[in-house]
């Protein structure tokens, strides 16, 4: 679960112009099922300690369906205990 400070950086105009870029640049489609109607997330492919979130190149943030992006968290925390 995101932290209470993490949460308020998502509320910060930084992170909310670079969320609307990703979208823009994903075409306003979901880059795992390509549904183009659904709400859209922008997620982080991973975290770098220290790094705001609109601090992330282009390549790191994916536009996904927030279903696709529930199950991209889910798959990631099972692998991380494996590592």
């Amino acid at each position: 679960m995101a932290s209470e400070r993490y949460r308020q950086k998502l509320k910060d105009q930084r992170w909310q112009k670079r969320r609307l870029e990703a979208l823009e640049g994903s075409g306003w489609c979901c880059q795992a099922c390509y549904d183009s109607k659904a709400t859209l997330h922008v997620h982080h492919r991973y975290y770098i300690s220290g790094i705001d979130p609109w601090g992330y190149d282009d390549s790191m943030l994916v536009a996904l369906y927030e279903e696709c992006h529930s199950g991209e968290h889910k798959n990631t925390k099972p692998a991380i205990k494996l590592l």
